[in-house]
């Protein structure tokens, strides 16, 4: 199976290292990486580089600055229909989201009549909300064993997504919807938990940047400053007690 990308010198290498190791034993053969530089600093690519050439890295595009959202994911959707034409499913997740899928079931969607899976994003933290960095020698399920709905209950964001889908099916904005007509496409009859490890160290820094560059919608940008200043303790960790949370005990990496 493939898999098209967008990642940036502002993901964590730790978590990319993870990525990869955990989508190449989800039968991933090759990832198709478009890579942005949003600060424009030459040395910090290197690192990254050296990460690709260690897997079956196909680099799309690199580039200099900030990315538009619409664009990034028009060009995740072009790239999937114009070169990986097949029938073959292909996977899009961003850097810090992992679908655990159990092989029997990937098999058989693969050969089944659909033509996209939906997701649910599942958000993970460290024990209390604590934002650390991840370490790269450590299961990243078992650094964050705590899972919350805290994008769709506290910050009332969209927690749909889209895992997977055939080359033909066309992506909206961040992931979490196709544009096609529904009556076009066949959406699986359920839904995966798509485990989303963005509460890690550098979060405050990483979404002040992001409002700083007008990043994404207005809802988006609306979404982002209540975080901040509601959701957020001392800049070390997020309030998981606005929600209902609980603990996964399982080392899926």
């Amino acid at each position: 199976m493939n898999l098209v990308a967008y990642v940036s010198t502002a993901d964590s290498i730790d978590i990319l290292s993870q990525w990869f190791r955990f989508y190449r034993k989800m039968g991933v053969e090759r990832f198709h990486l478009f890579f942005s530089n949003p600060l424009g600093i030459q040395d910090s690519v290197h690192p990254y580089l050296a990460l690709f050439a260690q897997n079956p890295v196909t680099l799309i595009e690199s580039s200099v600055g900030s990315v538009d959202e619409l664009q990034r994911v028009a060009k995740i959707s072009e790239y999937k229909s114009t070169v990986l034409k097949s029938d073959q499913w292909v996977w899009t997740v961003d850097s810090d989201e992992f679908v655990s899928l159990d092989p029997g079931f990937l098999s058989q969607l693969i050969v089944s009549p659909y033509d996209y899976l939906g997701g649910t994003l599942i958000d993970r933290f460290a024990p209390l909300g604590a934002l650390n960095p991840v370490l790269g020698t450590t299961s990243i399920f078992a650094q964050f064993p705590v899972q919350a709905l805290f994008t769709a209950d506290i910050l009332k964001g969209s927690s749909t997504k889209v895992p997977l889908s055939r080359p033909v099916v066309r992506l909206g904005p961040g992931l979490h919807r196709v544009l096609e007509d529904p009556a076009s496409v066949k959406r699986a009859e359920l839904a995966v938990p798509v485990h989303h490890f963005k509460w890690t160290a550098g979060l405050v820094e990483r979404i002040e940047s992001r409002l700083a560059s007008q990043f994404s919608c207005a809802q988006y940008q609306e979404e982002a400053r209540y975080l901040l200043e509601s959701c957020i303790e001392d800049r070390r960790r997020v309030r998981i007690e606005m929600t209902l949370s609980w603990v996964d005990r399982d080392d899926q990496n």
